[in-house]
């Protein structure tokens, strides 16, 4: 682990591998468990491991398969200050149950929480596509089931997944299976994962994927029989949008790891954001620009000119003691900036909504103080905004969220901002009739 010269990120590396226990000798597993010391690897999602008696039970999460498998999957910290504790259940936004981490196939998918000094929790999961009979397939989607809960928790909001799924849509057009192999890895795509690869400022070279596509991602991973050259990927590191694009450089542990394993470890390095970085409106928006794209930018730079923009009314109007342009900013690795109104005589806010950094505005019905607070009042801003982004989660006494593209077109962020306009106004008339005693 490093520090950038700011002290801003800190670079993490993450590495996935299946270590083929079973087929080694005693002295390859040591020699491959000194392989992921030698190369600086913060944390290992690792399969078909068995963690040597030596490493602290505080730096490992494991569960062995078991039957005839006699290893399983681990989430692995190679620094002493840095835990790992194993996640046995979530519960989602969606219902008050705990739905459990075990699986269907308890060892082979192992679910743990590492707190990363200065920049906080970080969810990793190690996933292992056990053979069902003659299929990976059935145990890999029965796997994407069991994690949905996971990515629909808090713990989902920060993750990465990687690990050995048994399957690989490298082969010719002509394969009849990459449809269905496809259609997995979509599967798993669909709990909110990137593939890091893609995201990441250096990647190895092309090599001579069998795919033979021009626009070839894939890694050579898995060597099959014997310990030359890899043929082929079956193993994949994933992540949430929010830590993908900040995936500097994947690298491939190829020549390193040769007669250790049949699969070569695939290394991440991820810059992270520190906790107790302060941002500022234009910090804020290069971090909106990193993950919402230059457009998401644009709408954010929109809204702090509304604010701008209102700020003046309020200087040229008669009720004073009103700010628009203070615009906090949450610290940590999910930055929030909220527009809201502070009134200084009262010493109370009002709330209009909240853009956070990965691209999703949060309205605060919540805490919408008057004349705001009268429910009739709240939705007709909720049918205000529903109308203009459609689908808005009719939580009147809640925080609906929408993403912030949907405010792309001039149209829809005029209109949006003509809602802002209704609260602002609405917020100060109270005041205004308030102060004159009406």
């Amino acid at each position: 682990m490093s520090e950038n010269q700011v002290c801003d990120t800190t670079v993490v590396r993450v590495a996935t591998w299946n270590m083929d226990h079973w087929k080694r000798k005693v002295d390859q597993r040591e020699r491959a468990w000194d392989l992921l010391r030698d190369q600086n690897i913060d944390v290992a999602l690792l399969q078909e491991t068995v963690p040597p008696t030596d490493l602290p039970r505080h730096q490992c999460a494991y569960r062995e398969i078991g039957g005839s498998r006699g290893w399983g999957s681990a989430v692995v910290s190679f620094h002493d200050e840095w835990t790992v504790e194993e996640i046995q259940t979530v519960r989602t936004r969606y219902s008050g149950h705990r739905f459990s981490m075990l699986g269907t196939h308890p060892g082979a998918v192992m679910v743990a929480k590492v707190d990363i000094p200065k920049v906080g929790p970080l969810t990793l999961v190690s996933v292992y596509g056990a053979f069902d009979g003659p299929y990976a397939q059935t145990s890999m989607l029965r796997t994407v089931a069991d994690l949905i809960p996971l990515f629909d928790s808090p713990h989902g909001e920060s993750a990465i997944l990687g690990g050995d799924f048994n399957l690989s849509t490298c082969g010719p057009p002509s394969d009849e299976n990459l449809k269905r192999y496809g259609g997995i890895l979509g599967a798993v795509y669909s709990l909110g994962l990137q593939d890091l690869t893609v995201h990441a400022k250096q990647r190895p070279p092309r090599w001579n994927c069998p795919c033979g596509a021009t626009d070839c991602q894939h890694l050579p991973t898995y060597r099959g029989k014997g310990d030359g050259q890899a043929i082929s990927q079956l193993d994949h590191l994933l992540g949430t949008p929010s830590l993908a694009v900040r995936c500097q450089r994947i690298s491939l542990l190829e020549e390193e790891s040769r007669g250790l394993s049949d699969h070569v470890p695939i290394v991440a390095e991820l810059e992270l954001p520190n906790l107790e970085r302060s941002l500022s409106p234009e910090g804020f928006l290069q971090e909106v620009e990193l993950r919402a794209g230059r457009e998401g930018r644009r709408v954010v730079e929109e809204l702090i000119a509304w604010a701008g923009r209102k700020q003046g009314e309020f200087e040229r109007g008669p009720v004073g003691g009103i700010d628009l342009m203070r615009l906090p900013i949450t610290q940590g690795s999910e930055p929030e900036m909220f527009l809201q109104l502070d009134v200084g005589r009262e010493h109370a806010e009002q709330w209009t909504c909240s853009v956070l950094a990965r691209g999703e505005v949060e309205m605060k019905f919540q805490r919408l103080r008057a004349p705001f607070d009268d429910e009739a009042m709240r939705e007709s801003v909720w049918s205000h905004v529903n109308d203009i982004v459609g689908s808005l989660e009719k939580r009147l006494n809640g925080r609906p969220r929408f993403r912030l593209n949907q405010l792309y077109e001039p149209a829809k962020l005029q209109a949006f901002l003509s809602v802002l306009d209704s609260i602002v106004d609405g917020t100060v008339k109270r005041l205004e009739e308030e102060r004159s005693g009406r």
